[in-house]
């Protein structure tokens, strides 16, 4: 069962009222239905079976979420008042990453918390970006023009395809950058779902199951870098998702407050657009090594074998 140690001193017992076999055990929070491999359902079925289970694990304060379900098993365990939209979920991993961040949730609330009592200005952070002295005036005044976010490990903060309307400075945490595995930026396919993914995972799952492509990972954002700021300069779709594998600060600045800036402190934004130049050409950088090793790898599967 997916637990946390801190239920360890609530009785346990099955749900049928019985004692548990093993009195170490911990109650269950959660219960995963992967219907991966169910092909079809009658409301006979739906009623004998699942909303008894749910009704028993109702009582005992247990959350049932299903996995990979066909749209009209959906439609019949929704009708049939045995779930609802919240309990679906694309993939059974997907459930569990979402079962998983729940149970971890007081933590990374508290770490987020931490974070958010060290964590200095803005302008501290891009002078460190520039290996500048943090005492330097030049950007004095451009915190008014970021937000600060904290966030809990699995938060997304743009999928492929979406507009670029914001772009990022990661102060502490930990993000992940993902791309399609045969590139694009397809308007809706392939937008990363809003729970996380186990640390080191090189795949996600994707929302729309119909439309969806592959998402690999391709690069981990480190406190002190920028992201989003290629799409968002360039006004061009996103071609990446990123998304928080930690908890993490983040200094976000929109559009909005970026013309304004130009408005209204027009040195000012020129001394931002110069510490986002050297940050994209790093971006770019990094880019044209990736494609660079994928056409390669690419073009070495594509070779026929040596005869033997």
């Amino acid at each position: 069962p997916i637990t946390p140690v801190a239920r360890l001193d609530v009785p346990i017992e099955c749900l049928d009222g019985s004692a548990a076999p093993s009195a170490q055990g911990v109650p269950t929070e959660y219960v995963v239905m992967d219907f991966g491999r169910v092909s079809g359902m009658d409301a006979t079925a739906a009623r004998s079976s699942f909303m008894i289970l749910q009704q028993m694990c109702k009582r005992h304060g247990i959350t049932v979420l299903f996995a990979d379900v066909l749209p009209e098993v959906r439609d019949l365990l929704v009708s049939n008042d045995i779930a609802d939209a919240a309990s679906f979920y694309p993939t059974a991993d997907s459930a569990l990453e979402w079962c998983e961040n729940q149970l971890l949730e007081p933590t990374q609330h508290a770490l987020a918390r931490d974070e958010t009592r060290i964590i200095v200005s803005m302008s501290v952070l891009l002078h460190r970006f520039m290996g500048e002295p943090e005492d330097a005036s030049d950007l004095s005044g451009i915190d008014q023009f970021f937000t600060k976010h904290v966030v809990r490990a699995g938060h997304a903060f743009y999928g492929v395809g979406d507009r670029p309307d914001h772009f990022y400075f990661l102060a502490s945490g930990r993000v992940a950058l993902y791309m399609h595995s045969e590139g694009g930026a397809a308007t809706g396919a392939g937008t990363v779902t809003g729970t996380a993914a186990p640390s080191g995972s090189s795949t996600v799952s994707t929302a729309d199951t119909k439309a969806a492509k592959a998402l690999v990972l391709v690069e981990s954002v480190l406190p002190g870098a920028m992201f989003g700021e290629v799409d968002f300069f360039g006004r061009q779709l996103r071609y990446m998702a990123a998304r928080a594998t930690e908890p993490s600060v983040v200094f976000g600045m929109s559009r909005a407050n970026y013309e304004a800036m130009d408005r209204q402190a027009p040195p000012l934004w020129n001394r931002l657009r110069d510490v986002v130049m050297q940050s994209m050409a790093l971006a770019i950088t990094n880019t044209t090594s990736i494609n660079s090793f994928n056409y390669t790898h690419d073009t070495h599967e594509s070779q026929p074998a040596d005869p033997q």
